[in-house]
């Protein structure tokens, strides 16, 4: 059963299809995707620049009577703000925007192989290399293979079912 083709709701008798909406390529949706991380990013490199002149300027503004006042329930409390505080506080908010900003950055990288038509690019995928061994601590394929002839060690150097597994 075929659905019908949707209607354009200005024009009348015409059908209207979405043959224009393309999901890879120039001019595709990836293409507005890309321009919106693009931006986002400019942003986020920004913030992060500003954020760490900030961090370089708290080190050396002078802070002797600087409170904050911290309220709660029973009331409000002034508290000294501290030297170790602010620049706690700035380092932290400049590592959450700057790792924000990595993940952007790969993100892009996927987007642009969406722009440029061909998605499966290698360089948008880390592998170990062949020759350096599995950051993960041994070769996964080998045990994998292992498992599923039933030959990973168990009770008395048989399979996990014991030796009526390979019967």
């Amino acid at each position: 059963m075929r659905l019908p083709t949707p209607r354009h709701p200005t024009k009348r008798g015409e059908a209207r299809s979405l043959t224009w909406l393309k999901a890879m390529g120039p001019g595709s949706v990836s293409s507005v995707l890309k321009m919106v991380l693009d931006v986002a990013y400019v942003l986020l490199w920004l913030i992060t620049g500003l954020l760490l002149l900030l961090v370089i300027a708290a080190i050396f503004i002078p802070l002797d009577n600087v409170n904050i006042t911290v309220s709660g329930d029973a009331g409000g409390k002034q508290l000294p703000l501290t030297r170790t505080l602010l620049l706690f506080g700035l380092g932290a908010a400049t590592a959450y925007f700057g790792g924000f900003m990595l993940i952007l950055r790969s993100l892009r990288r996927i987007i642009r192989t969406l722009t440029m038509g061909d998605p499966f690019q290698p360089d948008n995928v880390r592998r170990p290399a062949p020759d350096r061994p599995d950051p993960g601590g041994g070769d996964r394929r080998r045990l994998a293979g292992a498992r599923v002839r039933g030959q990973a060690a168990g009770a008395g150097g048989h399979g996990p079912a014991g030796p009526w597994a390979n019967c």
